[in-house]
């Protein structure tokens, strides 16, 4: 694939569809191709950078679409829509200080990832951002798992792409495997995966 943008350093790059590449070493900016007639969704204020043939566009969701982002953390009223007229990118960056970009390939995921609230990116219109119930094992687990009730659930098809801060690493769980994490560390996880809490040693502790 040719570079989006030439003669920027690269950190990631795919060719799987929708083609990206993030690009910066420390805080990344993702470079998306958009071909003619393509289109690509954003979260309000992502827009870092485009070429003069894109065109941007608010979509409004509704009613429904308004509680549905509003439950799942996003913003109130619209995504922007990016259409181009010929061949051409968009440059996007999280709307959070210090945050990195992470890509998700919902076709390697199943189709379904959980992700915390507000998480939720860009994406391909093949790609949407639900609010979903905490699939929690108790009480407990909504009061301090560090997750809030409502979360956000990544549907559809393709690669979303989600904001975390700091450094963030994936762990692959086998069957019956568990892994401890904090409280407040936890980006996405598969429906696959239980989330519960529990006590790391003592109450002084």
């Amino acid at each position: 694939m040719a570079a989006i943008i030439p003669e920027l350093e690269v950190i990631t790059e795919s060719h799987a569809p929708p083609a990206y590449q993030l690009v910066g070493k420390r805080y990344s900016v993702l470079n998306v191709p958009v071909p003619p007639g393509g289109t690509f969704i954003s979260e309000p204020g992502a827009m870092m950078h485009m070429s003069p043939d894109v065109k941007m566009q608010a979509v409004f969701g509704g009613f429904m679409g308004v509680i549905n982002n509003v439950a799942s953390g996003e913003g109130a009223f619209a995504r922007v829509k990016y259409t181009a007229s010929a061949n051409g990118y968009v440059g996007l960056t999280p709307n959070m200080p210090m945050a990195v970009i992470v890509p998700i390939d919902l076709d390697v995921a199943g189709g379904v990832v959980n992700a915390k609230r507000g998480a939720y990116m860009a994406g391909p219109e093949t790609v949407s951002a639900r609010v979903q119930i905490l699939p929690a094992r108790s009480l407990a687990t909504c009061c301090c798992g560090g997750l809030p009730p409502l979360i956000q659930s990544l549907n559809g098809s393709g690669t979303a792409f989600v904001a975390a801060g700091g450094t963030v690493v994936k762990k692959s769980l086998r069957p019956g495997e568990k892994f401890i994490v904090d409280s407040d560390s936890v980006v996405a996880f598969s429906p696959s995966v239980g989330y519960d809490v529990g006590q790391v040693g003592t109450c002084v502790t």
